[in-house]
């Protein structure tokens, strides 16, 4: 099954957690993703690996390199 997993908010908080959405098709996908599309600049989002959670001092210190 087609399935993302996504970290919302444009600056999330340590620990937040990625959810992951699972759908039937490969269409079903894709239009979910556009219309994630669509709404970004109000929220944020990134496209991250299932089980993702986001660490603070991880993200930034990515950012530096």
């Amino acid at each position: 099954m087609p399935k993302t997993t996504i970290l919302w908010g444009e600056t999330p908080e340590d620990g937040q957690k990625a959810i992951t959405y699972t759908f039937k098709t490969k269409a079903e996908l894709e239009a979910f993703k556009f219309g994630v599309s669509e709404m970004d600049g109000w929220l944020g989002w990134d496209e991250v690996e299932e089980g993702y959670v986001f660490r603070f001092d991880q993200y930034y210190r990515r950012e530096e390199a």
